[in-house]
This record gives C-alpha cells, sequence and structure tokens, in this order.
C-alpha cells in the first residue's frame, strides 16, 4: 500500500487542480504551514494551549498540510478536474482526514489530540463547521454522524473518542 501511495503523489499526472501536481502542491502548503508555525508567536501559543511540545505542534502542522488534499489522488477527483461535474466519491476532504489519522498511530494522550485536530481541521478545510456532527456529516449521508464513527472498529481502535 505505501508503494502505491508513493507511486501516485509523486506521479506528475496526478493533479491537485489543473496545471498543479498534486504532490507539488502539498509539499508547498506542508512547507508555508510549518514555516508559519515555527515563526508566529501564535503557534507557540496554540502548541502550549493544546498541551504539546513545540515540536509536536510543528509535526501536527505539517502532517497536516501534507495530508489536507490527499484524496484528490483518487480516480474520483481527478475525473472531477477534467470533467467538471461533482460526486460524492469525488470529495477528497475525509479520505485526506483519515490518512493524516493514521500518521499518529502512538497510544498517547498527545497522540489522540493530535489525530483528532488534524482530522478536523483537514476534514473542513474549505468551509468552517459549528459542531462535531457538522465536520463529519458526507453530503447526502445523513446516516454518517460523529456518534456512527465513534462505533466503527476503526475509531475505536485510533481511539478518537
Amino acid at each position: 500500500m505505501q508503494k502505491l501511495v508513493t507511486m501516485l503523489l509523486v506521479s506528475s499526472e496526478i493533479l491537485a487542480r489543473p496545471g498543479e501536481p498534486l504532490v507539488l502542491h502539498l509539499d508547498d502548503v506542508a512547507s508555508k504551514m510549518l514555516e508559519a508555525c515555527k515563526l508566529s508567536q501564535a503557534g507557540k501559543q496554540a502548541a502550549k494551549n493544546c498541551g504539546l511540545t513545540e515540536q509536536q505542534f510543528e509535526q501536527l502542522t505539517y502532517v497536516t498540510g501534507w495530508c489536507h488534499d490527499f484524496g484528490k489522488a483518487t480516480p474520483y477527483f481527478q475525473d472531477y478536474l477534467k470533467t467538471h461535474k461533482r460526486t460524492q466519491k469525488s470529495q477528497h476532504s475525509l479520505l485526506g482526514a483519515w490518512a493524516s489519522m493514521q500518521l499518529f498511530q502512538e497510544d498517547s494522550k498527545e497522540a489522540r489530540l493530535c489525530r483528532t485536530l488534524a482530522f478536523y481541521a483537514i476534514r473542513h478545510h474549505h468551509s468552517p463547521f459549528h459542531n462535531k456532527d457538522e465536520a463529519l456529516e458526507i453530503e447526502g449521508d445523513e446516516d454518517f454522524s460523529y456518534e456512527s464513527y465513534r462505533q466503527m472498529p476503526e475509531a475505536k481502535k485510533l481511539k478518537l473518542q
């Protein structure tokens, strides 16, 4: 699986938007987010407020930047770029949010917090949300709520509760 993901991301044919390779976009966003985090007092304060070290917060920031558009690597999103026809399968944020959670596997309070923050930030990076149910809602699928997500074996394993 890791080999497949690597092949997808290094391909210049996988696009973030017309004319922009996805891998370049992800690297650019992650790098800019990390730089802003390191340079800003707000980043240092956010780390402190979350109970994370500056290094942990920087890692969270970088992973969030790298994963935010990961779902654009799917054939469904690539088809959307060509046809401009949006479908439920062409939405990209949920896959990126899920991918970010996989990178914080350690079973610690800090890792659980990073999984949660990255998930929510990526899941709704194009629009604001007002509550946790709205953050997990998938357009056209009212049965997918935060509570139903918590009951999934994957959520229990990742301890996002």
